[in-house]
């Protein structure tokens, strides 16, 4: 399998794992919202929404997470699927930087930056809400002309 498939299951391997810690706690859904921007950003934790009238808990679970490794031997490479144990809240946030990834977002903490959120629920469904900061620019150009009566600049500032 190439790194994109492979990747692609590991992502849906993590969002069934974190799923399975929402069922066993009680809590529909989780949100991470993330912002950055000049080169720097980060998750602004992990919080869990809880049912009405429901007394919020502690998650202190593990989680198995899955990761993508390139693996080299000699002159040849292969991408393996491997897993190891991690904090709830660490999951959460590597499975947030994985989408992020994933969907051509990747560096969003540069320049003028970026940030959203990312919703989990019980369920098994995830869905990210990205934005990009853009500068843009309003550009215009003028000539003028030596004496010649023909100046573009003219117009303009007679109009104005």
């Amino acid at each position: 399998m190439n790194f994109n498939t492979q990747l692609l299951a590991a992502i849906h391997h993590n969002i069934a794992a974190i799923a399975a810690v929402l069922t066993l706690v009680e809590a529909p859904q989780l949100c991470i919202e993330y912002s950055g921007c000049g080169d720097s950003g980060e998750a602004e934790g992990v919080d869990l929404d809880w049912p009405e009238g429901t007394e919020p808990k502690s998650v202190t679970h593990a989680v198995e997470w899955m990761s993508v490794f390139h693996a080299v031997y000699g002159e040849s490479s292969t991408f393996e699927l491997r897993t190891k144990t991690v904090p709830f809240d660490q999951a959460c946030e590597d499975l947030l930087n994985m989408v992020i990834e994933q969907s051509g977002h990747s560096g969003w903490e540069n320049n003028d930056g970026g940030g959203g959120s990312m919703t989990v629920t019980a369920a098994g469904a995830l869905t990210l809400n990205h934005f990009d900061n853009v500068t843009e620019q309003d550009h215009s150009d003028y000539e003028f002309h030596a004496d010649d009566g023909e100046d573009e600049a003219d117009e303009v500032l007679q109009a104005a």
